[in-house]
């Protein structure tokens, strides 16, 4: 993928953009899932009877919603693994102020269309793992199994997003826009193009989703108990 590769020359570059990256996660995940619930409430108001299509509307909406607020700072962590040299930002406030300088506010929405679309994931991966905890009696293996599958399903677009997302170097910036970014990586390394690193991404967060999903039925759990006491 040409400069959509980051080149990682020292310790530090393997942990580079990790700050943003657990502050994108923990707002994505404090945001998205209330937003879920809160949108099944209303959905279900009227009736009780558990759809699918409810249930992926809910969470697309929810989706759609947490990327308005996330998208800026999942560009900057982008930014700050693809960086290579001496030229490139020095931390996130310095990114920020970098993007907001040199390319506006649209830079900080760069690669917003796939990021809409990704929005799939999430609905992909709540009503994935609602079926899965039917057939499953472990959280841990339905939250799993949700993951990957909803990975497999969007990570094409994960991958046109962050190349999307690179910092323009001068001349025209040739990933302008989904369908064109498609088009060169299909070219020019074809279905594998739109699944490197797949392995990676599901190491760090199949186990990340495992986790969050296990806190929340406890939490869930503690909530109800406590309800039941008062």
């Amino acid at each position: 993928m040409g400069d959509a590769s980051p080149g990682v020359h020292s310790l530090a570059g393997a942990f580079a953009g990790v700050c943003a990256n657990v502050a994108g996660s923990t707002l994505s995940w404090g945001l998205q899932m209330p937003l879920y619930q809160h949108f099944k409430a209303i959905a279900y108001k009227e009736s009780k009877e558990i759809l699918a299509a409810k249930d992926s509307a809910c969470s697309l909406a929810a989706g759609l919603a947490t990327n308005v607020v996330v998208h800026p700072v999942f560009l900057i962590k982008t930014r700050l693994q693809l960086q290579r040299g001496q030229a490139g930002y020095r931390g996130i406030l310095h990114a920020v102020t970098t993007i907001a300088g040199e390319e506006g506010l649209q830079g900080f929405y760069r690669g917003f269309v796939p990021s809409l679309m990704l929005s799939s994931h999430g609905a992909i991966l709540l009503v994935a793992y609602d079926r899965f905890k039917n057939k499953f009696d472990s959280v841990l293996l339905a939250s799993g199994s949700a993951k990957v599958f909803a990975t497999v399903a969007t990570y094409p677009l994960q991958v046109i997003r962050s190349v999307m997302q690179q910092r323009p170097t001068g001349g025209t910036f040739e990933y302008s826009n989904i369908f064109r970014t498609g088009q060169l990586l299909w070219q020019r390394n074809g279905v594998t193009a739109f699944y490197r690193g797949i392995l990676p991404q599901m190491m760090r967060t199949v186990p990340q989703s495992m986790a969050f999903f296990s806190i929340y039925e406890y939490a869930l759990t503690a909530l109800r108990f406590l309800g039941t006491k008062s």
